[in-house]
């Protein structure tokens, strides 16, 4: 219940604020998401425990996409390198979102020094694992970052085209195809 949007967005702020050149920055978010139509077009928001039930998130209890791009950009425009990364469903509207609204600063910040991996593709659902209480994503994730997904362990490296394989694999076979991880980087 302290994930209010106030507080996330001045973690978001102290973040974006306190990144320098050569960082890298991990944004990490899990819980609901959701994409509604807001004029002729679809926007998405991260939820909080305190989002509408009846949709309406500009009210309040919501975060949209759009806002979380612009942290991202301003840290790689920095210099940093932003890795941001998505439990939620729905979450790769995030990729199809933004990419128009960029300015060509911004586009090629985000383009050289931004790493997203989502849980799902726009129109997808991120399922729960039930025995270990949260997402199956995230908990591959963890898996690959433990090292599972370094299919040349001797080298000691993964790369993000490993991470991204190792989760794609296996979320797509514990959810019989339905959810889709993508990286885009």
């Amino acid at each position: 219940k302290d994930a209010t949007v106030d507080n996330i967005l001045a973690e978001l702020d102290w973040l974006k604020g306190s990144a320098s050149p050569n960082d890298e920055t991990i944004i990490y978010f899990a819980g609901h998401a959701d994409v509604v139509k807001v004029v002729d077009n679809e926007a998405g928001f991260f939820l909080t425990h305190f989002a509408s039930d009846q949709r309406e998130y500009r009210a309040g209890g919501a975060i949209p996409f759009s806002h979380i791009e612009l942290v991202t950009d301003s840290i790689a425009i920095k210099g940093s390198k932003v890795w941001l990364i998505t439990d939620a469903c729905r979450s790769g509207t995030i990729i199809n979102e933004t990419g128009a609204k960029l300015s060509l600063t911004a586009l090629n910040a985000n383009f050289n020094s931004t790493l997203k991996i989502v849980s799902s593709k726009p129109n997808q659902l991120s399922y729960e694992y039930d025995e270990i209480q949260h997402g199956i994503f995230t908990y591959y994730l963890v898996q690959a970052l433990m090292g599972k997904a370094d299919i040349a362990p001797l080298d000691s490296e993964m790369t993000a085209d490993e991470i991204r394989d190792f989760i794609r694999k296996n979320v797509k076979t514990y959810t019989d195809k339905k959810q889709s991880p993508s990286l885009y980087a």
